[in-house]
């Protein structure tokens, strides 16, 4: 008996969600107040794929996505935290753009490692 494959919602025959070879890291070293840094990840898809981001924000060996839990509400919906640098990512159909905003107080300095995952789409 044959599988009928458009009846899958998913079939490990695609490319769908599998990683892709633009995974990689970086160190960004911190701007000075009120200044952003940012890190190009060029992977020319051709398509606007989806993607994580990751990064040791607050310097403390403890890696976050870009929603990083409030100290004090423990939630990720109380904004962003003014003791940390603020990670902001966005993709366009050849570059994934990664920035750190150095809006701390008191100001934060050194350097900030970042990780990057890109995925597949159907097509790829």
């Amino acid at each position: 008996m044959a599988i009928d494959k458009t009846k899958l919602i998913f079939h490990s025959g695609t490319n769908y969600m599998k990683r892709s070879t633009f995974c990689g890291s970086a160190t960004i070293t911190l701007p000075a107040y009120g200044s952003t840094v940012s890190y190009t990840v060029t992977h020319n898809l051709g398509y606007i794929p989806f993607f994580q981001i990751f990064s040791d924000i607050d310097n403390t060996d403890s890696i976050w996505t870009p929603y990083k839990l409030d100290q004090y509400t423990d939630t990720g919906l109380s904004g962003v935290d003014p003791a940390v640098p603020r990670l902001d990512s966005w993709v366009t159909t050849t570059t994934l753009v990664i920035s750190i905003t150095n809006n701390t107080s008191p100001t934060a300095t050194g350097t900030r490692a970042i990780y990057w995952l890109i995925y597949k789409d159907y097509n790829a």
